[in-house]
Formats: C-alpha cells, sequence, structure tokens
C-alpha cells in the first residue's frame, strides 16, 4: 500500500475505508492538527511560548464565535508581527501561519498569497466556508493543545 500525501500534508493511507466524506475529512483535520501542536510541543519547554500557544489554542474557538474569522485573523497577524519570522509573538504567529497552511490547502488558495488578501476578498460564501474549516481545525488544535502542552 502507498501513502500519498495531499496537499494539506496529511497522508491518503490511513482515513476510514468506506467511512463517510465528513468522516474523512474530520479525520485529516485531526491528523493535521496533530501534527502542528506536535511541533509546538517540541518547542523548548522552559521558554513561555509553548503556554502561551497552548492558551491561545484553548480561547481560539471562542474567538472565531465572538470575533468571526477575519477579525480573529487579523489579530494572529498583528500580534505576529505579520507572519515574518523573528517579528512579533511567537505564538500568534505560528497560529496564524498554521491557519493559512490549512486554509491554502483546504480552500486551494495559492501559497503566495497572504491568508488576509484572501479573507478581505472572498465572497460571502467563500468567507463562510473558509470560517467552517478554521472552527472545526481549532477545535481540533484546541483539544490537542490541552492534552499534549499544558
Amino acid at each position: 500500500m502507498t501513502e500519498e500525501k495531499r496537499r494539506d500534508g496529511t497522508a491518503t493511507t490511513g482515513l476510514a475505508q468506506g467511512g463517510t466524506v465528513a468522516g474523512q475529512i474530520e479525520q485529516r483535520r485531526a491528523a493535521w492538527a496533530w501534527a502542528r501542536v506536535e511541533e509546538v510541543a517540541a518547542w523548548d519547554k522552559a521558554s513561555k511560548d509553548r503556554e502561551e500557544y497552548a492558551g491561545l489554542a484553548l480561547k481560539l474557538p471562542a474567538l472565531l464565535q465572538t470575533s468571526g474569522l477575519g477579525q480573529t485573523m487579523a489579530l494572529l497577524f498583528a500580534k505576529g508581527g505579520g507572519g515574518k519570522e523573528g517579528s512579533g509573538n511567537r505564538a500568534y504567529r505560528t497560529m496564524y501561519l498554521q491557519l493559512q497552511a490549512w486554509l491554502r490547502a483546504r480552500m486551494r488558495w495559492r501559497e503566495d498569497q497572504e491568508a488576509m488578501e484572501r479573507i478581505v476578498a472572498c465572497s460571502p460564501e467563500a468567507y463562510r466556508q473558509a470560517t467552517r474549516e478554521v472552527a472545526a481545525v481549532s477545535e481540533w488544535i484546541k483539544r490537542f493543545a490541552k492534552g499534549r502542552i499544558e
């Protein structure tokens, strides 16, 4: 059996054989979120960045629900130094870049385009779909961060 990588970085093997499409998408979300949280869990344990990421992950679903996708991503973008390595808050920058990668994969956005550009310019339907995607994957990030980092 061969293993192929999808655009979102998850493998094609290991998905529920004969499962529903929705179940398979949910498994991909979980696998992707687990890998992202594992990357953060490998950060220096003495650094406060890990705990800050975990705290952010815990409040991310509520933040999305109360403020919406655009406001939430703008907050992550601003506090994360515009997504540029070495600037801004590491936890916020990492979360922004992770969610941007997920949106690029699931929404088939160009790799060279900033998520904020797409969010402010997309159609209402695309905005709603992007919001659903980020909300769904943020629940997985929250669960895994709570168990793996805290």
